[in-house]
């Protein structure tokens, strides 16, 4: 997705030249010409040790990914067993997660969430070793992905509140360990992260803010917003549909809260708490962490609460259809989308190894189906070619006479003197909004 440059682009030029910056960014704005602070450097530094280990490629990012995925599953799983949640809930899980980060690109979400998975894990033994190294994963998740502080807080004090209650003798050395791991966990992480930022901690606050500007909306804001997502284009039906089916099972939980698992009333209790939290803070997560802990809660509830055979079939039914609409983009693209054409690749691939001495403007189709990553010198992200306050070009003739544009006609859709591109056909329906060729590339000379 567009976003891939954006995030991995940092950590290519780390594993590369041992410089936090991103290249691909250079020609966006003047807080990225020479710097990577408009992001967390924590997921940088991770894929950049990674990159340098397994090598720079497709394959390579790829299987970091995998790696993510599998840990917070693994890991979630283990914290999910401990409070004796159902096994088909601890099953779906992996399952609702895999298909949210299908869509999610090659975004620092993965690492994000497997730092909070395994922070998490480490409350739930009740020791001061295992909290240290708790807090530590949690203030390194918050460090990778920031609004990951609106599941990490409520949670890691539901925990610590759950192991409270099963202590029968309470004393100040016992509050005194927690709270000197903690303190511990908070310094170690705070001295990673300005070591990583050069201890440039000023300079990196400001780049942060700036960049977050973009996304954060005023708290008189967030509904707005969250209406405007919501009804673009599909929104009503594709979210609607996870949202109403949570409601739902929520509605089930509370009337059934006296026969149900008091770990799962818990669980609802913090659950909203976070998602409440999420949408004060970060209201245009929707499309990611929030729907996903919302799916999340989905799995939880629907297994969990105590119901009659025959509402919990229904309801299983209504999940299922919530879930196959929440995924139409994603299975409507696997059934009518073209594969990439590898010839062509090559080929391209072949004719910019003749022009070295150009510049390239390369989206994130041809960067990674054409370059496998590693970009010829002086690229530039299509997503930032134009001047700072556009992040697309709106016309060919914004085209430097020196600079190759190499660029999927999908991702040129607010382009208009592009070539038109194909879209999806199925049943006699033309979806609009998926294109035909995602992975079709042109050069603009």
């Amino acid at each position: 997705m567009g976003d891939d440059l954006f995030f991995i682009g940092a950590a290519i030029n780390l594993a590369k030249t041992g410089e936090l910056n991103n290249p691909w960014l250079s020609m966006w704005s003047e807080q990225t010409i020479d710097r990577f602070f408009v992001q967390p450097p924590f997921h940088s530094y991770t894929l950049a040790g990674w990159i340098v280990l397994f090598g720079n490629n497709t394959n390579s990012i790829l299987f970091f990914q995998c790696i993510c995925y599998c840990l917070f599953s693994i890991f979630a799983a283990l914290i999910l067993r401990k409070y004796k949640f159902s096994g088909l809930s601890i099953f779906c899980v992996p399952v609702v997660y895999t298909t949210w980060m299908a869509i999610a690109g090659l975004r620092q979400d993965a690492l994000g969430m497997a730092y909070l998975a395994i922070g998490l894990w480490g409350l739930i033994r009740d020791s001061s070793l295992r909290y240290f190294w708790g807090c530590l994963f949690l203030g390194l998740a918050i460090c990778t992905s920031p609004v990951l502080i609106s599941y990490a807080i409520p949670f890691s004090l539901g925990i610590a509140i759950a192991n409270l209650t099963q202590k029968s003798k309470l004393n100040g050395y016992y509050f005194l360990k927690r709270i000197l791991a903690l303190i511990s966990a908070v310094f170690v992480v705070l001295f990673l992260l300005l070591w990583a930022i050069d201890f440039e901690l000023f300079h990196f606050l400001a780049d942060l803010s700036w960049h977050a500007s973009f996304r954060v909306v005023p708290i008189a804001r967030v509904i707005p917003e969250v209406t405007f997502i919501i009804t673009n284009g599909y929104g009503e039906i594709i979210y609607g549909s996870l949202y109403t089916i949570y409601l739902i099972l929520l509605f089930f939980l509370i009337k059934n809260r006296k026969r149900s698992q008091n770990c799962v009333v818990y669980f609802a209790f913090i659950l909203n708490l976070s998602l409440a939290i999420n949408i004060l803070l970060y209201a245009s997560t929707l499309y990611y962490n929030f729907n996903f802990f919302c799916w999340l809660g989905v799995v939880i509830f629907l297994f969990n609460i105590n119901t009659s055979r025959i509402s919990r079939t229904l309801l299983v039914f209504l999940c299922i259809v919530a879930f196959l609409i929440y995924q139409s983009q994603l299975i409507v693209g696997v059934i009518g989308q073209n594969s990439p054409a590898i010839d062509k690749y090559k080929s391209i691939l072949e004719w910019v190894k003749k022009n070295p001495d150009r510049n390239y403007a390369i989206d994130d189709v041809a960067a990674r189906f054409v370059f496998d990553y590693n970009l010829p010198e002086h690229s530039i992200a299509w997503n930032f070619s134009n001047n700072p306050a556009i992040f697309w070009p709106t016309s060919v003739s914004q085209k430097n006479s020196n600079t190759i544009w190499i660029i999927s006609p999908a991702k040129a859709a607010l382009t208009p003197d592009l070539p038109d591109y194909q879209r999806v056909e199925l049943f006699n329906h033309r979806f609009n909004s998926i294109p035909r060729s995602p992975y079709d590339i042109v050069i603009i000379e």
